[in-house]
């Protein structure tokens, strides 16, 4: 085999799977495209984060709201709320004028005095020759 045919040969291997992936993102846009319909039953009514990435959220589920906790590993359901939850702005965020974010603050400045930052990053303790 001559170097001509080897690059047609891979060339040719490249088009077809460039053309698999289009064909399957177009195919699964074409299949989202008919579930989404379905997927209005199911809305988020309020959500409060509880940590970095841990959430709790009440979810509307026909005609029944559900609180549930969600991590990145796992859904957890803590409570079926009925149909009578009504999310209110309180629900939806937590107060940013709230005890912690006071304490929080308070910490924050502290510190800063203590240690007499001036938003720079501090020096390496240790350095690794």
């Amino acid at each position: 085999m001559d170097s001509t045919s080897v690059i047609l040969q891979i060339g040719l291997s490249l088009l077809l799977v460039v053309a698999a992936i289009w064909g399957s993102v177009w195919l699964m846009r074409r299949l989202n495209g008919m579930t989404g319909q379905s997927s209005r039953a199911l809305r988020i009514q309020a959500v409060l984060p509880v940590g970095q990435r841990e959430r709790v959220m009440v979810i509307r589920a026909g005609e029944e709201s559900l609180l549930i906790g969600v991590t990145p590993q796992s859904i957890v359901l803590l409570k079926s709320l009925g149909n009578d939850f009504e999310a209110t702005s309180e629900a939806v965020s937590a107060p940013a004028d709230s005890e912690f974010a006071r304490k929080l603050q308070s910490l924050l400045v502290r510190d800063k005095k203590l240690t007499g930052s001036n938003d720079t990053p501090p020096e390496p303790k240790h350095t690794f020759d």
